[in-house]
C-alpha cells in the first residue's frame, strides 16, 4: 500500500510540474527632451515565461508638449499588439509624462498600464 500512495503522490507532482506558468510583463518607459517644446518617449516591453524573458518591441514616438502620441505595433485588425500612447505636460512642479502601455494576445487584453513620469529638462 506504501507504493501506490508514492505513485499516486508523483504521479500528482509531475502532472503539477507540466503545468505552464502564466506570462508577466514588465514595461521601462524613458522620456527625453528632443527640441523646443519636444519630448521623444521610449518604452521597452517585456513578457517573461517558461523561455525566459523576451522583449516584445522597443517603440518610440515624439510628440509636443500638450499634445499626445501613440504608437502601435500590431496586427492590421488591432487584434493583437502593443499599443502605447504618451502625453507631456506642465505641471505645478515641472513637466510630467503620462504614459499607457496596452498588450493584447488572442484578441483578450493581457496588460493594461498607466504610469506617471517626472520629465527631466
Amino acid at each position: 500500500m506504501k507504493y501506490g500512495t508514492l505513485a499516486i503522490v508523483l504521479a500528482g507532482v509531475m502532472v503539477a510540474g507540466c503545468v505552464p506558468t502564466q506570462k508577466s510583463y514588465q514595461t521601462t518607459t524613458t522620456v527625453s527632451p528632443a527640441g523646443q517644446q519636444q519630448y521623444t518617449v521610449g518604452w521597452t516591453i517585456q513578457s517573461t515565461g517558461d523561455d525566459g524573458k523576451d522583449i516584445l518591441t522597443t517603440p518610440t514616438v515624439t510628440v509636443s508638449a500638450g499634445t499626445e502620441g501613440e504608437i502601435k505595433v500590431c496586427d492590421e485588425n488591432e487584434e493583437n499588439g502593443v499599443f502605447c500612447t504618451a502625453l507631456v505636460n506642465k505641471t505645478a512642479t515641472g513637466l510630467e509624462a503620462v504614459t499607457t502601455v496596452t498588450v493584447k494576445e488572442n484578441r483578450k487584453t493581457v496588460l493594461n498600464t498607466l504610469q506617471k513620469t517626472a520629465v527631466n529638462q
